[in-house]
């Protein structure tokens, strides 16, 4: 889950809520899982303004509204040729990520006119970019100087206008996945990726080709904090799942977590 907050999350409820009632959920049902939704998506979302927001959206005509389906986000061949043309590789990855929201935009709203409207943080992160602040801004001043992007003129709105999307031109790449968008391009420019066993995001391989899970998958299998209790020996068995069924058991530190079974599918193997 991505982190969020303010307008974004009051966002991202209004489409849970739109989502839940689809799925023929009740009022108090759609309350309760908007609920869990933003103490997850935000440890500080707390009050009675919340509450009542919440408690409105699960009554409201808005969870009525129809939502919109999406298969995938079409990439074009003179868009990626625009990108091919910067430089930097960040600087391509990001107008690639800014291009595949832009045009999410475009898919969802008649008025988009190709502007996104993500925070910077959440866009560098679907970019799997890693920058300082003054780096961050440089990187966006370079796209905006040479005619990728263009900026809100009033202050304080972060939107990015994407200025050039080309949907006239041949599709070149299909975009079903937003988690990794910089891997995304990447991979399509000859890199090579692993995909998560888990979840099956992309994932950078490591030095011999062995990796398997992505940081979040990993740390979902193998916690510290799950550790349990001390034994005579001074070993400290810790619990995680079985590979194959989910069920908790307990290893010891030094056996392979990753592909740990249970008696049960030990003896079903």
């Amino acid at each position: 889950m991505r982190p969020t907050s303010g307008k974004q999350l009051s966002s991202d409820l209004s489409l849970l809520a739109r989502y839940y009632y689809s799925l023929g959920k009740k009022p108090k049902q759609i309350a309760k899982l908007l609920e869990e939704y933003a103490e997850k998506a935000d440890k500080s979302s707390s009050g009675e303004k919340l509450a009542e927001f919440i408690d409105g959206l699960a009554h409201s005509d808005i969870r009525k509204l129809k939502l919109t389906e999406i298969d995938y986000i079409r990439i074009t061949e003179s868009e990626l040729e625009r990108i091919n043309m910067l430089k930097k590789r960040m600087a391509r990855k990001l107008a690639f990520t800014l291009l595949c929201l832009a045009k999410y935009r475009n898919e969802v709203s008649e008025n988009a006119n190709s502007w996104e409207n993500y925070k910077l943080t959440e866009v560098l992160a679907m970019a799997n970019l890693t920058l300082r602040v003054e780096a961050r801004e440089k990187l966006i001043s370079e796209l905006v100087d040479a005619g990728y992007i263009e900026l809100p003129k009033r202050l304080g709105n972060s939107s990015i206008r994407v200025t050039f999307v080309d949907d006239k031109s041949p599709t070149v790449l299909r975009v079903t996945d937003f988690r990794c968008l910089g891997y995304t391009y990447m991979q399509y420019m000859g890199e090579e990726y692993n995909v998560c066993c888990v979840c099956g995001k992309l994932i950078p391989r490591d030095r011999n080709n062995r990796r398997k899970y992505c940081t979040d998958c990993k740390n979902k299998y193998y916690d510290e904090r799950v550790r349990s209790y001390y034994v005579p020996t001074g070993r400290i068995p810790i619990l995680v799942s079985c590979s194959q069924c989910g069920k908790k058991i307990a290893i010891n530190p030094s056996e392979n977590w990753l592909d740990s079974l249970c008696e049960d599918c030990k003896t079903k193997k």
